[in-house]
């Protein structure tokens, strides 16, 4: 079944779906579902050569963080940047994020995560 629906994600309408389905399990958790073999064409970046790839694209730590479950129902993490700010709730930049760091920036405020978790440090370099 989770070989099937890794072909089924390059659809937008299927990433709609499954937020819809995972904020209807856990309605207190803002969840995104993107396909990030086509996310190189909205962000303007060359294209992915892979997860790993993508995610070292991502604006902020804690947040680059991919968890796939495989055909034998094992679970991989991918995680370049490591999980040490996720687990601690902090928010920093990555390379990516301190080369487009407008980017980051604006971001960070938008998404205002201390006033969702008040135990979150966002860093501004």
């Amino acid at each position: 079944m989770s070989c099937i629906l890794t072909r089924l994600m390059f659809q937008k309408k299927r990433e709609s779906l499954l937020e819809k389905q995972l904020q209807e399990t856990t309605t207190k958790v803002p969840w995104s579902v993107r396909n990030q073999a086509r996310m190189h064409l909205r962000n303007e970046d060359k294209p992915y050569t892979g997860t790993e790839d993508a995610l070292r694209f991502w604006l902020e730590t804690p947040t680059c963080v991919a968890v796939r479950l495989e055909c034998d129902d094992t679970i991989t993490v991918i995680a370049p940047y490591g999980l040490d700010d996720l687990m601690n709730m902090r928010g920093r930049p990555t390379p990516s994020g301190m080369t487009r760091h407008d980017q980051y920036i604006r971001r960070m405020q938008a998404k205002d995560w201390p006033a969702t978790w008040p135990q979150v440090s966002v860093y501004y370099p």
